[in-house]
Order: C-alpha cells, then sequence, then structure tokens
C-alpha cells in the first residue's frame, strides 16, 4: 500500500512538470531550399546597376567640367576640317626647330604635316601657308617655324614672315634683328630687300614683324600687304606667315582671305573649347574655308601602346625603324672606315 501511493505522488509530479516550450509546427524545406534572406541574386543585381551608374555619372561629371580639348574627337565634333597633323611634346626646350633634331618623332610628325599641306595645296605655284590660333601660347610660332624648316630641308627655297605684330617672336627665336621687318616695309620705311635676314640654313630666310606699330590691325589691312605676299611669290617657293591668334584680335581676318591655305593650332590640353568654337565660327562668318587643323603638345605616355590619339605606337615604330636602323648602318660603315 505505500509503495503503491508512493507511485501515485511521483505520477502526479510528473504531470505537474510541464514544459516551457511547444512544437507548434515542424520546420519545412521552402523557396526551394534558398535561404529566405539574404536575397543574393536581388543583391547582384543592385550590385551590378551601381557598378555601371556610378562610373556613368563620375565620366559624364568628368567630361562636363572638363572645358579643354582633349581628343581628335572634341576638335572633329566642332568642324568638320580635316587634322593634318598630331605635333608630340619637344621637350623642354619650346624653342626646337627640326633642324636641330631632325631625326626625332616630333620631326617626322612635321614630315607628315608637309606632305598632308600638299593635298590643301594641290597645284598652287609658290603656296602662301597661315598659321594661327585661338588665343596665344598655343604653339603658333613654334608650328610655323618647323613648317618652314621642314620645307627648306627639303629643298624649297622658303621665307617665313612674322606677321604677327604685337608679340613678335620669330626674331627672338633666331636671334635676328628685331628692329627691321614687315612693319617697316608697310610704313614705307625699308624695301623687301632689306628685311630679308638670312639663316644658317641657305634655303630659309626671315623677315621679321619689326617694330611694334600702334595699328597693327590698319596696317595689316592696307593694300601694301598684298603687294608684299606677290612680291614673295616671285622670290620664294613656299612662304609661311606667323600670324596673331584670331579671337582676342582682328589682324589675322584679314590676312586669311589672302592666302592659299590657313593652318589653325589646337594645343591639346590647353585650347579651351568655347573660344575654340567661337574662333571656328568667326573663321565661317569671314567666309574664311580653307584651313585645317594641327593638334600641337601632345603628351605621350611611354607606356601606353596606342594612347588617346592612336600615335604613340604608330609613329615611333615607323620612326625608330626607318631612321633608327638606316643610321645605325652609316655609322657602322664610318666606324669601320675610321678603324
Amino acid at each position: 500500500t505505500f509503495l503503491l501511493e508512493r507511485r501515485a505522488e511521483s505520477q502526479i509530479a510528473k504531470a505537474s512538470n510541464t514544459s516551457s516550450n511547444e512544437i507548434i509546427d515542424f520546420a519545412l524545406t521552402s523557396n526551394n531550399g534558398l535561404p529566405i534572406k539574404p536575397k543574393s541574386m536581388i543583391n547582384y543585381i543592385i550590385a551590378l546597376m551601381l557598378g555601371f551608374i556610378f562610373p556613368a555619372v563620375i565620366l559624364a561629371l568628368r567630361e562636363f567640367f572638363n572645358m579643354k580639348v582633349d581628343s581628335p574627337e572634341v576638335v572633329k565634333k566642332l568642324t568638320n576640317k580635316p587634322i593634318i597633323g598630331y605635333i608630340p611634346n619637344s621637350g623642354e626646350n619650346p624653342d626646337m626647330s627640326i633642324s636641330d633634331d631632325p631625326n626625332s618623332s616630333w620631326a617626322e610628325a612635321f614630315r607628315i604635316v608637309r606632305a598632308k599641306l600638299q593635298f590643301t595645296i594641290k597645284d598652287t605655284k609658290n603656296p602662301v601657308v597661315l598659321v594661327t590660333s585661338s588665343v596665344p601660347s598655343e604653339g603658333k610660332s613654334f608650328i610655323a617655324i618647323n613648317i618652314a624648316s621642314v620645307n627648306a630641308i627639303a629643298g624649297k627655297k622658303t621665307v617665313l614672315v612674322g606677321f604677327d605684330l604685337r608679340r613678335p617672336q620669330i626674331a627672338q627665336r633666331f636671334h635676328l634683328d628685331k628692329n627691321k621687318g614687315v612693319s617697316n616695309y608697310l610704313i614705307g620705311e625699308l624695301t623687301l630687300d632689306e628685311i630679308i635676314q638670312k639663316t644658317n640654313n641657305p634655303n630659309l630666310d626671315i623677315i621679321a614683324s619689326g617694330i611694334i606699330p600702334p595699328n597693327p590691325a590698319e596696317l595689316i589691312a592696307d593694300d601694301k600687304t598684298k603687294t608684299l605676299l606677290a612680291e614673295l611669290k616671285k622670290k620664294y617657293d613656299y612662304i609661311v606667315l606667323d600670324t596673331a591668334p584670331i579671337s582676342p584680335v582682328s589682324d589675322s581676318h584679314h590676312l586669311c582671305t589672302l592666302v592659299d591655305t590657313n593652318v589653325f593650332v589646337v594645343r591639346d590640353k590647353y585650347t579651351h573649347k568655347n573660344i575654340l568654337q567661337n574662333s571656328i565660327e568667326e573663321l565661317k562668318s569671314n567666309k574664311v574655308e580653307n584651313y585645317s587643323i594641327i593638334i600641337n603638345d601632345i603628351q605621350l605616355n611611354k607606356k601606353s601602346y596606342g594612347g588617346s590619339y592612336g600615335y604613340n605606337y604608330g609613329y615611333k615604330y615607323g620612326y625608330k625603324y626607318g631612321y633608327g636602323y638606316g643610321n645605325t648602318a652609316e655609322k657602322r660603315k664610318k666606324g669601320k672606315k675610321k678603324a
């Protein structure tokens, strides 16, 4: 009887000890066995969209705030005129001439410019080539000097004329007399033969700008300018004019209509897009259609294969093969003769 009572008490105690947990439903596999969270596919889609949107926004903002010409495509959007040359940076000395380093890559670039200019000049005898730009410091004097030099090296009797009567550069770069030149001729002070100055190259003569006049625009617009160009055509095979930029002053506007072809210089990462557009509009308003473009001062990346201009590989490979190989062979021959 005692044991039965103890068993009953134990059963009552066991029945009163209920668990704090209770299983309502057993876990079932759902969502095709994938976790409900995180949702990987949605996360991947969001990441992919952000990967495209953020770079696109950054590039768009960069392009919007970049107001400088940094590729040929920028120039081609503004004008349909041909780009006849891409001139790489000439190094630390901005006054270098092709005569100083005739086997350099940028000297080869000027030879290509000379060849392409023939397509704009065509059969014109004793052509007059005008070189200008939008604003100062774009390298128009550098381009004019080397276009004249590359033609002189080719054996053409060439004259370089300084028609920038406001900021003369030619006499200073060639270390010539700056007090006689175009302005002296236009005012009747000196004759043509008196203003022509010789250089170390027998095929290259220089006519400096002369004294700075108080009225350069009116002086250039005088009929004596036509007379000067006509006389130069009788004496020279090739005439190159270094003129003032067309945006700040009107000096070159009259000259552009008197020459056979115009060369417009654009400096890489320097020329302002809006100013370039305004300059092109000014040329159109003056009915100047015979012009072509040269992009100057391109910074070549030695590590790049092509670059944004597609220039680095083509020019350097052609230059090294065409000139380096020949020069090496000549040096070996000379070494053998000396031995």
